[in-house]
């Protein structure tokens, strides 16, 4: 967090104590608490034509990973992400894991997966190795 509030602070010229606090205070917000993952999600739309449509089609978007072995969902994203009908191109997620879910993503048999609730866009993806990451993080 630190080097990317350096580079936000570099990039946007920030210099006044007020800005430098403000993106402190944003990224600190990012932080997960305890039984939570943070992860940031980056909508990559080559076409410059197609980044508003696109992110408009994305707008009212919240829950992102599920675990169909277990039927725990959970993930939101972060308030003040969203405007004009569209989403920001980058967005924060919290997942904020029950007990019972923390103690079935530690073991190398439960399945998960990521995916969407969004009408307009659904995508789901597994991977064996993203449980086994996910834990570590969580640890």
């Amino acid at each position: 967090m630190i080097f990317q509030i350096e580079e936000m602070a570099r990039a946007e010229h920030l210099d006044h104590p007020g800005q430098l606090q403000a993106e402190i205070d944003l990224y600190n917000g990012l932080l997960p608490d305890d039984g939570e993952l943070s992860a940031t999600l980056f909508v990559d739309i080559d076409d410059a034509a197609e980044i508003r449509p696109t992110l408009e089609k994305l707008s009212g978007w919240r829950t992102m990973w599920r675990s169909p072995l277990v039927g725990w969902r959970c993930g939101r994203a972060s308030s003040g992400r969203e405007e004009d009908g569209r989403i920001s191109a980058v967005q924060y997620l919290k997942f904020a894991l029950p007990p019972e879910a923390r103690k079935l993503l530690a073991q190398s048999g439960t399945a998960i997966s990521l995916s969407t609730d969004l009408p307009r866009y659904r995508t789901d993806r597994a991977d064996r190795r993203d449980r086994a990451s996910l834990a570590a993080d969580l640890a």
